[in-house]
């Protein structure tokens, strides 16, 4: 998979994400530009939008355990930054119960 590089926040490149992502939801590319759109939101400081793009993003696509834990762990720096500790201390200890149970015992989420 290519890496996602998005240089400005452009008002066109939200679009054309969303456009495919209407189009085509379970497309090739999706996953891709659905982490691309929580980096446009980011950018723009949009912290709601950003935390329920990851959140579908990690619903949809993040099958692979590392995958999700990276997802939880960028989900629970966004809940810190936003002051939201209560949150964050939640996302962070799912992490922990995960990454333990997927890697002591090999068990899959």
């Amino acid at each position: 998979q290519p890496p996602r590089v998005i240089r400005r926040a452009s008002p066109r490149a939200e679009a054309n994400s969303l456009a495919y992502l209407s189009a085509w939801p379970n497309g090739a590319d999706a996953s891709r530009l659905f982490l691309g759109l929580a980096d446009i939101y980011a950018r723009q400081g949009q912290v709601g939008r950003e935390l329920k793009q990851l959140e579908e993003y990690q619903r949809r696509f993040a099958k692979d355990p590392d995958e999700w834990l990276a997802t939880q762990h960028r989900i629970a720096k966004l809940l810190e930054k936003a002051g939201n500790a209560r949150d964050a201390r939640a996302k962070w200890s799912k992490a922990w119960r995960t990454a333990w149970a997927s890697r002591s015992w090999g068990r899959s989420m």
